[in-house]
């Protein structure tokens, strides 16, 4: 069994052990570890250097050298010399052959856009950053929070050189960064910019209409807004946004709901954060993914706080959002039935319920990608109690702040494995 990680939690210690770390979603597809993988976990390369397979992805350790000469380590991703090429044409079912356009037809038309593939990411006082703009909502704090970090001017940061060594991989490891960028999906107005703009803002600046500069103009564009959908609720500042929920969080806001966004960044396009809630309450838990506050009753009796999400009397039958994938299709997941086999046991996956013991979060459905052994043992850790004095667990979310189920019993930790529909197993 490899040393495997995710993506987001490679720090530079990992690339100076080991300087090549490549996707196991993408490489190991016949390798026992795989069921245990995502398209964002990763573990060290162990064949040849340089790293020249034709398939998988490679994460290379970089330098990178910003304009004051300040050095910084970081990676890339290693891009293959033919990455424009389009793919294969397909035969579609009128028969027709259809030749799909090459990465750079659907991204502005420039060959910048390799940027996206290469994903450049600095690691500053061993945080990573990466330089891709998100939607707008998200840029300001991005940015901001980018340049709090690095202590430095625009001025001193751009433009900004990276590379790997040589002997790491085969393709295209190195590149020049002028600013943050952004390359939508089919559109022509991509995206570079320093981001001074925002750190006029925010020292009291005005701040004036973004204007949007096709790139067969100028090559360049200011920030330009991408469109969003109307949802209907108030649109909540960046700072208001989460991808994960913390217990100060619940102490400021007692109700948050999951909301769905698309980061053009990974293969899987679909992702989901959490905001607060504005509107009326009770919140239904028919049309909202629902995140309440929870009391939860250890067997001992000891009380520990948490959360956990409603979910509607018909939870079993419900068909989550699809996913979308960078390839444009739409990936549709079954029911929690018929995942699960009609276990009740399913009822966990949905609610979700998470519990904070000294400032640590614990979750109970856990994946086999999640090392369940490692939660367990430090859940155990935490509390100072053994599994006899712990479960069951009973929960209960706080009452009149939405519809829906909200209480449950937890009986240990739910280990699954996606795609095999079989009922969660119950660990201790």
């Amino acid at each position: 069994m490899p040393e495997m990680k995710q993506e987001y939690d490679l720090t530079p210690a990992d690339f100076e052990r080991r300087p090549v770390w490549v996707g196991v979603h993408n490489l190991d597809m016949d390798e026992p570890w795989y069921e245990e993988s995502d398209e964002e976990t990763f573990r060290p390369w162990t064949g040849p250097l340089p790293f020249a397979e034709k398939i998988g992805i490679a994460l290379v350790k970089a330098t990178f050298v910003l304009a004051d000469g300040s050095v910084y380590p970081g990676y890339c991703r290693a891009v293959a010399d033919d990455w424009d090429l389009p793919p294969s044409p397909m035969m579609m079912r009128d028969e027709i052959l259809k030749k799909p356009a090459s990465w750079s037809a659907m991204h502005g038309g420039v060959q910048l856009s390799v940027l996206l593939l290469q994903s450049p990411t600095i690691y500053i006082n061993g945080r990573p950053f990466d330089f891709q703009l998100r939607i707008p909502r998200l840029r300001k704090t991005c940015v901001q929070s980018f340049y709090a970090a690095v202590g430095k001017t625009p001025q001193d940061v751009f433009p900004l050189r990276f590379a790997a060594d040589s002997g790491l991989a085969a393709g295209i490891i190195s590149g020049k960064l002028d600013g943050f960028y952004d390359f939508p999906l089919w559109s022509k107005d991509y995206v570079i910019d320093t981001g001074e703009s925002f750190l006029r803002q925010d020292a009291g600046a005005a701040a004036g209409p973004e204007a949007v500069v096709p790139a067969s103009a100028s090559g360049h564009s200011s920030l330009a807004h991408e469109p969003e959908a109307d949802s209907g609720e108030a649109v909540q500042p960046a700072a208001e946004e989460r991808i994960d929920l913390s217990l100060e969080d619940f102490r400021r806001h007692p109700v948050w709901v999951r909301v769905q966004f698309l980061d053009k960044t990974r293969p899987i396009l679909t992702r989901f954060k959490f905001r607060p809630w504005t509107g009326s309450l009770p919140v239904g838990a028919e049309k909202e993914h629902v995140r309440i506050p929870a009391t939860f009753v250890l067997r001992d009796g000891s009380e520990y706080p948490g959360y956990v999400g409603a979910v509607p009397e018909n939870w079993a039958d419900i068909l989550p959002p699809p996913t979308v994938i960078s390839s444009g299709g739409v990936f549709q997941v079954s029911s929690p039935r018929v995942r699960f086999e009609g276990s009740p046991l399913a009822i966990v996956g949905e609610q979700q319920p998470a519990m904070f013991v000294d400032g640590q979060k614990f979750w109970f459905w856990c994946r086999a990608k999640d090392n369940c052994h490692e939660l367990r043992q430090r859940f155990y850790k935490a509390l100072g109690k053994e599994p006899d004095e712990i479960f069951p667990i009973r929960f209960q979310g706080t009452g009149g702040l939405s519809t829906g189920i909200v209480t449950g019993e937890i009986e240990g930790f739910y280990e699954t494995r996606w795609g095999t529909r079989k009922p969660p197993k119950v660990v201790r």
